[in-house]
C-alpha cells in the first residue's frame, strides 16, 4: 500500500513540474497556433493622405494617430486589443526581437481570423487611446464612435502562425517584412 502511495506522489510531481515547466516555455515564446502582430507604415514612399483619399494636408502627426483593426475576434478573451497603433517608419523594424509579454500581446488560433482588417485615422486626443505604462505599444481601449474616426481603408493583412509579424502597409498591399 505504502509502494502505491509513493508512485502516485512521484506521478503528481512529475506531472506538475512538466506543468510549470510548460507554463514557463509559453509565457517567453509564440507557440505554433498563436500570432502577434507589429504594423509598420512606410511613410517615406507613401502620402497618408492621398492613401486615404483625404485632402492635402488634412493628416497631421501630432493631431492624429493611425489605428489598424486586426483580423482577431477578442470579444471571448475581453482584455487583449482589437486595435494597435501603426508605428511610422521601417528602418526600426528588427527582425531578430524575440518575443516579450511587455511589448507584444498574443493571439490564439480561436482569436484569429481572416478578415476585418482595416485602418483607421482618428484624433490623437479624442480620450479612448490609452497608454499602458508596462507596454511599449498604445491600443484601443474602447469601441470607437464614427465622429472619432477622420478616415478609414479596409486592408488585408496576410500574417503566420507561430511568429511576430511586422507587416509593412504599402501603397498597394501589406507584406511580412520579416519572411
Amino acid at each position: 500500500m505504502r509502494n502505491i502511495l509513493y508512485a502516485i506522489a512521484i506521478i503528481f510531481i512529475i506531472f506538475w513540474i512538466t506543468i510549470r515547466v510548460f507554463s514557463v516555455y509559453k509565457q517567453g515564446s509564440i507557440l505554433s497556433n498563436e500570432a502577434v502582430f507589429d504594423i509598420h507604415i512606410n511613410t517615406d514612399s507613401l502620402d497618408i493622405d492621398s492613401y486615404f483619399g483625404l485632402p492635402a494636408g488634412t493628416f497631421k502627426k501630432d493631431k492624429h494617430v493611425i489605428l489598424c483593426k486586426l483580423p482577431v475576434n477578442t470579444s471571448s478573451s475581453g482584455f487583449k486589443p482589437d486595435y494597435i497603433e501603426v508605428k511610422s517608419g521601417v528602418l526600426d523594424i528588427n527582425c531578430d526581437e524575440g518575443y516579450t509579454e511587455k511589448s507584444n500581446v498574443k493571439f490564439n488560433s480561436i482569436e484569429l481570423i481572416n478578415s476585418g482588417s482595416k485602418l483607421l485615422i482618428i484624433n490623437k486626443y479624442a480620450g479612448q487611446i490609452m497608454k499602458k505604462q508596462s507596454r511599449k505599444f498604445r491600443f484601443l481601449n474602447e469601441s470607437l464612435n464614427s465622429s472619432n474616426i477622420l478616415a478609414e481603408k479596409e486592408i488585408e493583412l496576410n500574417y503566420k502562425k507561430g511568429k511576430i509579424n511586422h507587416i509593412v502597409i504599402s501603397l498597394w498591399n501589406s507584406y511580412d517584412f520579416c519572411p
